[in-house]
């Protein structure tokens, strides 16, 4: 910094005095002063590539409000992580954003706030505490994103220098398109260079009275700014665009190429697996800090990048079975024990041909059951219907097509249906109103309303997942509250009407042998009980053990106020449950020959 000082001294005598140095001499200080510049850039720079961490509110959408954060930013690694407090940062973050591709954006509305998106295109919005801290991290963040951004950009170039051999037509047809498009696009980047450039010099040129008109002359440099930072967002997004499809041609040709019989991709499936470092444990729209797949298939009868579930298709391709165990093998081998996958995008062979909140309105497919509940005189009546109802439901919702899962909602994301029943002997139609709506993202949450056309029963749930890779395995575990409300009569002459709210307690969902045969059970206890009559039924699921022992077994045990036991069920959830009444009486409900009411 005293070097630079002198220089600039240096400078200034130069200048006043101009005619004390030969033209050699000023040719040579303006050299020296343009590397101590530069020098100085590089010192700016260096700085901007130092870890920086402290205090920053953080805004959730799971509480919708700002809470405080503990940030560090890794220049190493590209990551901005956050814990609760700085005496966490020993112990897992709360959240890893990777700032690979992440754009970081000042807000408009907010002097203090500013926002990283990341590659996928989710959002993170942080608050500073001042302007001076603000700028600080916004600045650092900015350098660290480009750096590991350029560094991923060169490291897929090398990986796309691939030698030209003996691969499919496919392969070359298929990128074909898609090389004619980017070669548009580039022309048209280019033509809009050019005209930038041209509007830039007729700034630069404006006359005087022009440039003396303040007012004019600052909308003009403003236009002349904006442009310039579009045109460079513009080329940013173009050279990631070039990167990403570098890597997945690569990726195709490195595929083939291992196949080694010149087969079309029609006959040979290509999965490319793209990661994401990103992560959040409290709410948000974000992927998990672990490999994330993308899967990517290729269809050489259109030559494009395809990921349409073809389950629902009336004709099935010879080996699609080995195809999918592939995919689901490529996309396991990047994961690790623990990963959130409900923050993983999986294949569209795994998926089935609707999404979760369909699943959900299944439970009220066997109506028969449900509208019992309200139709019974006492309490423990009504509570065995609760069971029966509730027990036989999982079946109908999930269906005998275990090895395929719902595909998962958007936020905001609705769905509204009704289960008709026609009563026997009559005209008259019983009807099941549901309604659900995704209300959060991250974490998948889901709201659900149901309610019967007679006004006396009414289902009401918040319902947030979280599944769990465990190897050859996921466990889904549900969180939530679910609440059903019955209106009763049987108080005195049945005039007097009164409500019963009973709590719902959830299973787990466990996938076995997701790589194989899979396979599927529900495991763990709840209760389902009622405040106002003070009864309850304990629910378990139980899970197979490795020996022996058979699947799908639950068991029942409703007790009375006192504690006395009334019911006892157990049985198999798919197939038969056995019922026991505390008088010696008997019941077996033959749940797949259950009646369903038809959904408008």
């Amino acid at each position: 910094l005293i070097f630079v000082r002198e220089l600039e001294t240096e400078l200034f005598y130069m200048e006043s005095l101009p005619s004390c140095m030969s033209a050699d001499e000023e040719h040579r200080l303006r050299e020296i002063l343009q590397q101590a510049d530069a020098f100085r850039k590089r010192e700016e720079m260096d700085l901007m590539r130092q870890p920086l961490e402290g205090q920053l509110m953080k805004f959730t959408n799971a509480f919708q409000g700002w809470h405080n954060r503990w940030c560090v930013l890794d220049p190493n690694k590209g990551q901005l992580r956050y814990y609760l407090k700085s005496e966490c940062k020993d112990q897992k973050p709360r959240g890893v954003l990777s700032l690979v591709n992440a754009e970081i954006s000042p807000s408009e509305e907010d002097s203090l706030i500013f926002s990283v998106t990341s590659a996928v295109g989710e959002m993170y919005k942080f608050r500073a505490f001042d302007i001076k801290q603000k700028q600080q991290w916004v600045n650092r963040l900015r350098t660290v994103a480009a750096d590991h951004t350029e560094r991923k950009r060169k490291n897929l170039k090398s990986r796309a220098v691939v030698k030209r051999t003996t691969f499919s037509d496919n392969i070359y047809n298929g990128t074909a398109r898609q090389v004619t498009v980017f070669t548009t696009l580039q022309n048209l980047l280019s033509s809009t260079s050019e005209q930038q450039n041209y509007l830039t010099r007729s700034i630069d040129e404006l006359p005087r009275a022009v440039v003396d008109n303040v007012p004019v002359y600052q909308d003009c440099l403003a236009v002349k700014s904006y442009l310039q930072s579009l045109l460079d967002n513009l080329n940013e997004c173009f050279e990631a665009l070039k990167t990403v499809e570098q890597g997945v041609v690569s990726s195709l040709y490195a595929e083939v190429s291992t196949n080694g019989d010149g087969s079309s991709v029609d006959d040979q499936q290509s999965v490319v697996v793209e990661s994401n470092d990103s992560y959040d444990e409290e709410d948000e729209q974000v992927d998990d800090a672990l490999p994330v797949p993308l899967p990517v298939s290729i269809e050489s009868s259109n030559s494009t990048i395809s990921s349409s579930n073809s389950s629902g298709s009336s004709v099935q391709r010879r080996g699609q079975k080995p195809k999918k165990k592939d995919t689901l093998l490529t996309v396991t081998s990047h994961l690790k024990l623990g990963t959130d996958m409900t923050k993983v995008a999986l294949p569209s062979v795994c998926m089935r041909g609707y999404s979760l909140l369909e699943m959900y309105s299944n439970f009220f497919s066997n109506s028969f059951y449900f509208f019992d509940i309200a139709e019974k005189r006492t309490a423990d009546e009504r509570l065995i219907s609760i069971l029966k109802w509730y027990l036989s439901a999982f079946y109908f919702a999930f269906g005998d097509d275990v090895s395929h899962k719902p595909y998962n909602p958007v936020q905001g994301e609705t769905f509204t249906c009704s289960w008709v029943q026609s009563v026997e002997g009559t005209d008259r139609r019983r009807r099941i109103r549901f309604h659900a709506e995704q209300i959060s993202h991250r974490p998948p949450t889901t709201a659900i309303f149901a309610s019967s056309s007679s006004g006396n029963l009414f289902f009401n749930a918040t319902i947030c997942h979280k599944a769990t890779f465990m190897g050859n395995s996921i466990s889904a575990t549900c969180f939530g509250d679910a609440k059903l409300a019955v209106s009763t009569s049987d108080v005195g002459d049945g005039s007097n009407k009164r409500w019963e709210v009973y709590q719902i307690g959830f299973p787990s969902l466990l996938a076995r042998s997701i790589l194989t045969e899979p396979w599927m059970e529900l495991g763990g206890k709840f209760q389902i009980s009622c405040q106002q009559t003070e009864m309850s039924a304990a629910v378990t699921f139980h899970t197979k053990p490795f020996y022996f022992s058979k699947l799908n077994r639950v068991t029942v045990e409703a007790k009375t106020a006192s504690g006395h036991a009334f019911c006892r069920m157990q049985g198999d959830w798919r197939y038969a449950i056995h019922i026991e009444l505390q008088n010696g009486s008997t019941e077996m409900i033959d749940v797949p020959s259950i009646g369903l009411c038809s959904c408008i």
